[in-house]
């Protein structure tokens, strides 16, 4: 992984930093989307768990 503003390589900790973040975060993205399959869900609930979505994808682009 490099970064965009200067292209130095990051160093080993930091590649795996982030690759354990990245995981993590795909945990919960996964987790949230299943629990949007749970029947009668309030609405306010879907919501919630739709924006968690949304911010862990943010998050991971702060890493490309």
């Amino acid at each position: 992984m490099e970064t965009k503003d200067n292209n130095l390589k990051l160093p080993q900790i930091d590649r795996k930093l982030a690759h354990d973040i990245r995981n993590s975060l795909a945990v919960i993205k996964m987790d949230s989307e299943t629990a949007l399959l749970t029947e009668n869900l309030a609405s306010d609930v879907k919501k919630i768990l739709r924006q968690i979505g949304i911010e862990v994808d943010n998050i991971n682009k702060m890493f490309d």
